[in-house]
């Protein structure tokens, strides 16, 4: 980690200028409360910006617990943001909210790469209570995805 700093509240303007040597980057944004810093009743129209030599290489708000933008010294453009496959995300795992992902680059952990996420999703989550990957990965997949009773008819959910 090469900087971390605590969060502001309201209207504060944060501005921090770091000299970073050539190499691969990952800037993430975090939000406790887990509800971004942008676009609602009390979060107001909050926004973070990442920059190098007056490029923008990153820039967001709207998310939820965190997002994460992957860059390169020297910028030299847009950069590949998935990989070829999906796997467990091993950085953010928690067996009852765990999602596979295709972020890039995939870490060399030895994680497998799935061709879908549902083939990931039932490869290390399958037991999962919360359904909360397979309904990420397709959200008909159970009556316990957010929105399915509404969305997904041949669920037959409630009825």
């Amino acid at each position: 980690m090469i900087f971390k700093g605590a969060g502001s509240h309201g209207d504060t303007f944060f501005k921090k200028s770091l000299c970073l040597q050539e190499g691969e980057y990952e800037y993430t944004m975090k939000d406790i409360a887990g509800d971004g810093i942008c676009c609602g009743v009390t979060q107001g129209d909050g926004h973070y910006t990442v920059t190098t030599d007056g490029k923008l290489i990153a820039e967001g708000g709207e998310f939820n617990r965190k997002e994460t933008s992957l860059f390169m010294i020297p910028y030299v453009g847009e950069q590949p943001t998935t990989t070829e496959g999906y796997y467990v995300d091993w950085d953010e795992w928690d067996w009852v909210t765990g999602t596979c992902t295709n972020k890039y680059p995939k870490p060399n952990n030895g994680a497998s790469l799935h061709e879908t996420k549902e083939e990931c999703c039932a490869r290390y989550y399958i037991g999962q209570s919360s359904h909360a990957c397979m309904c990420w990965a397709n959200p008909c997949h159970s009556c316990k995805c957010n929105g399915a009773a509404e969305s997904c008819p041949d669920l037959a959910c409630g009825k």
